[in-house]
């Protein structure tokens, strides 16, 4: 029996959706990590590089990910959507540094910025799972499936 057996086709295109948005929105995090790191300590710029990932990854997910025929860009979904980001920026800080700190205990041997990138990878990975369930479950727990939003707007016209 499939692990996914239990799951709806619309979830599973859900999820699909969630993990291309979030695969943009974390390129632009990584990108801009590493270029804030060459300005700034790199705790600082994973929060502030999460920050502006955050931006994108809400706009492309009320968007694209949990759709509903555009009614999901609101400040309330915003905000319940931040919420959880700081969940996931906690995430995202602690296993960065607690990774990099690994990596340089084992001397790994890479270069620093190899480090530091391994580790904000990982945390992101780690991250994801959480911001997800955290969607899901709060951020746009009223979203219907995405099959249902083109049939409302047809209805609508």
């Amino acid at each position: 029996m499939s692990i996914f057996a239990n799951i709806s086709k619309d979830k599973l295109a859900q999820t699909a959706r969630y993990f291309c948005t979030a695969l943009v929105a974390t390129i632009v995090n990584v990108v801009s990590r590493i270029g804030l790191s060459k300005f700034l300590p790199f705790e600082v710029s994973v929060v502030i590089s999460y920050l502006i990932g955050h931006i994108v990854n809400y706009l492309l997910s009320a968007t694209f990910a949990f759709r509903t025929g555009g009614n999901n860009l609101s400040l309330k979904t915003f905000l319940k959507f931040s919420l959880v980001a700081c969940g996931g920026l906690v995430v995202t800080f602690v296993v960065s540094a607690l990774a990099l700190r690994l990596l340089q205990r084992l001397d790994v041997p890479l270069s620093q910025e190899l480090r530091e990138l391994a580790a904000h990878v990982c945390a992101i990975g780690c991250s994801f799972v959480c911001n997800y369930a955290g969607h899901v479950l709060f951020s746009f727990r009223n979203a219907k499936p995405a099959s249902a939003a083109p049939a409302a707007a047809e209805e609508e016209a």
